[in-house]
């Protein structure tokens, strides 16, 4: 009988080895051993020194479970079969068993486990006389080596005494065998996926940027080797994309890792919030063997005229500039302020009040969003707004300040001209790239504190809502509200270009069907012809009136002379203004840097009226009297390059390198070599520098 308690005993062993594999590869495994049964303590009724049972045999079948809630800790159910030869007789006793188990094991390597385990259970022994049942207890020792996720192989020992004590049965049971893991082949993983909406607006920003994060833990007992997490979503990617590769991630270790995503533009057909079936992948090397997982992942995708205010820069991706339909209004338009009226003006801004003025003909206008206007939603960086793409207002003739703004600026951009949003509490509006540095563009307005000056650069802000009162208008706003923000400290700026570099434009496709057609260009250019007048009236005839009426009373009326002159170039009055410079030049005690003043601004004069011959002697003269003046060295490098005389204006841009840097790089395409490059980036010849005598 003692030795029908080893052959159990044994069988115990065995399966704690095979708890130790489930525990460390899948949560369900069944084991299969055969055993070798030493008996231990009983002897022969006639000899207290022959064992009662010589040495035997049994098997077992172990189907264990791995608990989820405690790691290293397993349950499952026994079956045995052992046989115990008597050592008096041919005989042997035989016992069938079945009992609970529980077990604890530990991982000191990868692959080995070494278990220590617990059973009881109740068992049926036959031999001479009738059968016995009665319960029996066991504990055990175990070691194990894991082959692969699905097969391992063990040695064990138990330790079986079948009750009552000492009477049927006790003894050593070693076992050796394999084991088979149910549903192995792959480690114990914890993933907990956590995305973030989807805005199909900046499907091409989540490519480099997260759309949430993933927590991935190894809950097994040895190393995953080569892991890589991928995200999908098949109805909006065409291919998986790689968030997070390691070599390895140790045994009980975890890492959150960034989900990104590369979406087809397709996901731009979303006009109504929805949800739609995602996967991540998880691929890695498991004890020798390749495992891929998929583990299904829901993912809200908002509608594709979306965004929340979190960053502001985000807005940039509606500012659609390359649209077929945005370029088609906005390009005959710049095409007609470009060669139209006053030449000397700088051409952003003429641009820029030529498509304001084509929105007040199309008839766009401002109108407040009654459900959530922009203060409200800004207030909370997590609300989903809804703004409309260019097209969309276009079409629609009307939307908020937020709305208008992102059209404005998208037909600027369209024409070439740098744009910038403006935020002040609870508005938002545009500000344009004048393409005049902050010194060149201080005299353009009667007010120089009207721009703003971004890297030496200038900006003129355009309160985009009053765009039905016309461009002055609304520059006379934008200039107040901007100047107002800016004491109390609220003021920001965000250069469209700069945010592109984040948030792409999207590429939004035929969102819009039967567009209005834009305005003609003659119908804008009357209205810009009334504008630009608008502006004359308002920045510089009160100017003009103040010096002329200066030169009246006296004084030094040729400084005022050239000033007033400048006045006139700087809005194309160039006959009156040739008058004033030819009048300066040629009078008798002027001195010689009033008149290298006057005669810089009469080569300007030819220059735009393409005179450049003209011009270069003009500008020659000027250097005469003021070899160093960096205005006459451009102005004189610019005339020989129109003239071809590439050895001269190569020698005056030297000159220029070290008088003034900045507008020698500005002018670089001049340079030998640049000739074809050049002359396209000079089809717009303007004049920004007028020179006045201090």
């Amino acid at each position: 009988m003692k030795k029908r308690r080893t052959a159990l005993t044994m069988a115990l062993s065995s399966f704690w080895i095979a708890l130790s594999w489930s525990q460390a590869t899948s949560a369900f495994s069944i084991t299969a051993y055969p055993s070798l049964d030493i008996p231990l303590g009983m002897t022969l009724p006639e000899s207290s020194s022959t064992p009662l049972y010589s040495i035997g045999y049994g098997a077992s079948l172990r189907g264990e479970y791995a608990l989820p809630f405690a790691r290293g800790l397993s349950a499952g159910l026994v079956f045995d079969a052992d046989v115990a030869p008597l050592n008096s007789s041919d005989k042997s006793a035989t016992f069938l068993g079945a009992a609970g188990e529980l077990a604890y094991t530990l991982y000191p390597i990868p692959r080995l486990s070494l278990r220590t385990g617990a059973q009881g259970g109740m068992y049926r022994g036959s031999f001479e006389g009738e059968p016995v049942v009665q319960p029996y207890v066991a504990g055990s020792m175990d070691i194990a080596y894991l082959i692969n996720p699905s097969l391992g192989a063990g040695i064990g020992a138990t330790y079986k005494s079948y009750l009552p004590f000492g009477d049927i049965y006790n003894g050593l049971a070693i076992r050796i065998g394999a084991q088979f893991h149910l549903g192995a082949g792959k480690a114990v993983l914890k993933v907990e996926p956590r995305l973030q909406p989807i805005f199909p607006l900046f499907y091409s920003y989540y490519d480099k940027n997260p759309v949430g994060e993933m927590d991935i833990r190894n809950n097994s007992s040895s190393e995953m080797r080569d892991v890589s997490v991928k995200f999908f979503v098949k109805q909006f990617m065409d291919q998986p994309k790689e968030c997070w590769s390691a070599d390895s991630l140790a045994a009980g270790t975890g890492k959150s890792v960034p989900v990104f995503a590369l979406f087809k533009d397709s996901i731009f057909s979303v006009t109504e919030g929805t949800k739609v079936a995602g996967e991540m992948l998880v691929s890695y090397t498991y004890l020798g063997k390749d495992v891929q997982e998929s583990i299904p992942v829901t993912v809200a995708v908002n509608n594709r005229n979306g965004m929340t205010w979190d960053d502001t820069n985000k807005i940039a991706a509606f500012v659609t500039s390359m649209d077929p339909s945005v370029r088609g209004f906005s390009l005959p338009i710049a095409s007609m302020a470009r060669t139209r009226g006053n030449q000397a003006v700088s051409t952003n801004f003429r641009i820029a009040m030529a498509l304001l003025d084509a929105l007040k003909i199309h008839e766009v206008g401002y109108v407040s969003d009654p459900v959530s206007p922009f203060e409200t939603r800004t207030a909370s960086k997590e609300a989903v707004d809804y703004l409309q793409f260019p097209v969309q207002t276009l079409a629609y003739k009307g939307g908020d300040c937020d709305d208008l703004s992102i059209l404005y600026a998208a037909l600027i951009e369209s024409a070439g001209i740098g744009s910038a949003f403006l935020t002040i509490p609870g508005h938002i509006y545009v500000a344009f790239d004048l393409g005049m540095t902050e010194g060149e563009a201080s005299g353009f307005f009667k007010d120089p504190s009207s721009l703003i000056s971004r890297d030496g650069e200038a900006w003129l802000p355009v309160e985009i809502t009053r765009v039905q009162e016309g461009f002055v208008k609304a520059v006379q706003s934008g200039v107040q509200e901007w100047k107002a923000a800016t004491r109390s400290g609220g003021a920001c700026f965000f250069p469209v270009r700069e945010a592109w570099k984040t948030f792409a434009p999207a590429n939004t496709g035929a969102i819009v069907k039967d567009l209005p057609s834009a305005p003609s260009t003659a119908s804008v250019g009357a209205a810009y012809d009334a504008e630009i007048q608008r502006f004359f009236v308002q920045e510089y005839q009160p100017r003009i009136d103040a010096l002329k009426a200066e030169i009246a009373k006296g004084g030094d009326t040729l400084k005022q002379r050239n000033r007033l002159g400048i006045l006139y170039a700087r809005f194309g009055m160039l006959s009156d203004a040739q008058k004033q410079f030819e009048f300066v030049s040629s009078a008798k005690g002027v001195s010689p840097a009033l008149a290298s003043a006057a005669l810089i601004n009469l080569g300007n004069i030819a220059y735009l009226g393409a005179k450049y011959l003209e011009a270069s002697q003009y500008y020659g003269r000027a250097l005469e009297f003021a070899p160093d003046n960096p205005v006459a060295v451009l102005g004189y490098a610019r005339a020989a390059f129109e003239l071809g005389k590439t050895s001269e204006t190569n020698a005056a841009l030297d000159k220029l390198q070290s008088l003034d840097p900045s507008s020698a790089a500005k002018y670089a395409y001049m340079a030998t070599g640049g000739m074809a490059i050049g002359r396209a980036a000079s089809a717009e010849k303007e004049i920004s520098a007028w020179s006045d005598s201090e």
